[in-house]
């Protein structure tokens, strides 16, 4: 699954001051146009780590070397993955195209953040070209799209061997930065301090849950899907005994089964159930709330997690399948 918004530094919150409420997100294509220039001959020999050293990453925009920072990725860690999967990474060399048949939703998504919360405040989008570690990623310098991850051509993604990071179709742009141009108004409305604060002393499972659901609300309510639609389907289909699960371990530091992995002990479960949670947590008070740019302002701003929990009445009063994308 896609994991996010670790290690962020100061310059995160300086760094959002970028595009006002009229404009559109920057969507920065350069390191990908290098890379499809790189792998177009199809020669992954002895020298592809020196190509990608000088053409890819001794060039590549900040995106892609905070992207490198932050998952150690190499000129030798890509140069592997690409020879170990030679079939996928040569079916990007039409992503450009694909990227560009999904930059009218994008901006869409965008576009209707900025209507729901006039406060949004947008940063650049880079597309990079990774080694199948994080698709999506907020950062200081903006937005984070490892294309790999999102340019599953079912002909060629099929063949991937398991326990390999999903991919997900290029449909699925416009959601996934909708949710990283989420956590951005996060970092905006509650300071980078509280921000940072549920990594370290105030970790739970409620508060990423709440964090990362967050995103995933906001991706559904201007995207009109979560970024991992099968999971959020799994989720509705069982929402009680999910939250039973959920409310045992809501106070827990350790994730344990609710992010990034498939659960070990509940069989058939999906991974990032504690997204789902956050996300009907978010959408439970948006939909009770007579003023809605106050929930949203309550729901972006929160640092009272267990206080969010309480306002929202979720599980207190049953469940039911009324989606915010159908608001």
């Amino acid at each position: 699954m896609v994991m996010r918004t670790f290690g962020l530094a100061l310059s995160l919150l300086l760094a959002c001051q970028g595009a006002a409420a009229d404009e559109r997100a920057q969507l920065i294509r350069d390191d990908v146009v290098r890379f499809i220039d790189l792998i177009a001959d199809g020669d992954f020999g002895d020298t592809l780590e020196s190509r990608l050293e000088a053409g890819y990453f001794d060039v590549g925009t900040p995106g892609l070397q905070e992207y490198s920072r932050r998952f150690g990725l190499t000129a030798d860690t890509l140069a592997a993955a690409i020879r170990e999967e030679p079939a996928y990474y040569q079916s990007l060399r039409d992503i450009e195209s694909r990227i560009d048949a999904q930059s009218e939703d994008i901006h869409a998504a965008l576009a209707r953040m900025q209507t729901l919360y006039p406060a949004t405040d947008l940063g650049p989008v880079y597309f990079v070209v990774g080694a199948m570690r994080a698709g999506g990623q907020n950062s200081s310098v903006g937005a984070l799209i490892a294309i790999e991850i999102f340019a599953a051509d079912p002909a060629v993604a099929d063949s991937l061997p398991a326990g390999k990071q999903r991919v997900f179709p290029t449909s699925q742009l416009p959601v996934i930065i909708a949710h990283e141009m989420a956590h951005r108004q996060q970092v905006m409305a509650q300071g980078l301090e509280a921000y940072l604060s549920i990594y370290g002393e105030r970790q739970s499972v409620l508060a990423n849950a709440i964090r990362e659901g967050t995103a995933e609300f906001m991706a559904l309510m201007t995207a009109g899907s979560t970024t991992d639609p099968s999971s959020y389907e799994f989720g509705l289909a069982h929402e009680a005994e999910i939250w039973a699960a959920f409310e045992q371990d809501k106070s827990n530091r350790e994730y344990g089964d609710w992010f990034y992995y498939t659960p070990k002990d509940r069989t058939g479960w999906p991974a990032d159930l504690g997204y789902f949670v956050g996300a009907r947590i978010a959408e439970r008070l948006y939909r009770r709330s007579d003023d809605k740019q106050a929930a949203l302002e309550q729901i972006l701003g929160v640092t009272d997690y267990e206080q969010l929990l309480r306002d929202s009445g979720y599980g207190v009063d049953g469940f039911d399948r009324v989606s915010a994308a159908s608001r």
